[in-house]
């Protein structure tokens, strides 16, 4: 039976390792696949864990994690730069899975949402042009209204 103290640290590297995987899963970030000093932090059984839950939660649930991340999109922030982490997440699974996965195929799909969600928002955000139409001699009124009349010392 082991001790408290040692009950205490196995709970707390489980906890440690549930969090570190629902904060991978649930907010995409891929800097465990890029980052070899974090990467560390993880024992191989812990680092098998975090792909399946990957490949069991975020994956099925990507169009839905997409449109997400679309709506929270500050205003103020360019929607490309705000996206970078999430393509680079599904970029980081894609290459650990390899192209021979069934799941590759999702990611594949997962980074076309993302750019199409970038268009999108940046589509909406461009700012509207207002046109000014002349109208053509032939269609101006022949005969000038009072209102137009006012404008007459200003014109010359």
């Amino acid at each position: 039976m082991p001790s408290s103290f040692a009950a205490l640290r196995i709970a707390g590297e489980a906890r440690n390792e549930t969090l570190r995987a629902r904060l991978t899963v649930t907010t995409p970030d891929g800097s465990v696949y890029r980052d070899r000093g974090l990467r560390s932090l993880l024992r191989d059984d812990e680092f098998d864990a975090l792909r399946g839950r990957i490949q069991a939660e975020a994956l099925p649930n990507l169009t839905d994690l997409v449109s997400d991340w679309k709506q929270n999109c500050p205003a103020d922030e360019e929607p490309e730069g705000y996206f970078d982490e999430f393509r680079s997440f599904l970029t980081a699974v894609g290459e650990d899975i390899g192209e021979e996965h069934p799941a590759t195929e999702v990611v594949t799909r997962g980074i076309r949402q993302i750019h199409d969600a970038i268009q999108e928002l940046n589509e909406s955000r461009r700012q509207p042009v207002d046109p000014v139409v002349d109208t053509p001699a032939t269609h101006a009124p022949k005969t000038r209204g009072k209102l137009e009349l006012i404008f007459d010392d200003v014109d010359e």
